[in-house]
């Protein structure tokens, strides 16, 4: 199953002449999971759920599901709760960007947008340690 969404871009907050790109949230499970994901207005700001970032998605996601959103942003903030608290157990926010094909190395580094632009997100309900 893939629940969709969109994201209609705030005036300013994101480069218009970039168009909106797939976001793509899987549950490997064990247990239903809430996730987040909002799109970061200018800067890296943590947690997810700060008003410095435009929310994109909140709700439940069922194991072996999907969450499928779009959003002109080069980068977005990704956080889950655990099978221990579906509701109120957070992880920390992380950041997840497009992906790039790089060539190089220090400054002779180069590198250009990857021709398949889909941010691709993998998440555990099960708790870091268990």
């Amino acid at each position: 199953m893939v629940v969709a969404g969109s994201l209609a871009v705030a005036s300013g907050a994101l480069a218009a002449d970039t168009p909106p790109q797939p976001v793509i949230v899987k549950s490997i499970g064990p247990k239903a999971m809430r996730v987040r994901i909002a799109a970061f207005k200018s800067n890296f700001v943590y947690p997810c759920s700060s008003p410095d970032n435009i929310q994109i998605f909140e709700g439940p996601v069922e194991p072996g599901a999907s969450v499928r959103v779009e959003t002109a942003a080069g980068c977005v903030c990704v956080a889950h709760t655990f099978d221990d608290s579906p509701d109120l157990n957070w992880s920390m926010g992380q950041s997840e960007c497009r992906p790039q094909l790089c060539l190089g190395r220090g400054r002779a580094k180069r590198c250009w947008p990857n021709p398949d632009p889909t941010i691709r997100v993998t998440l555990s309900s099960r708790p870091p340690g268990k």
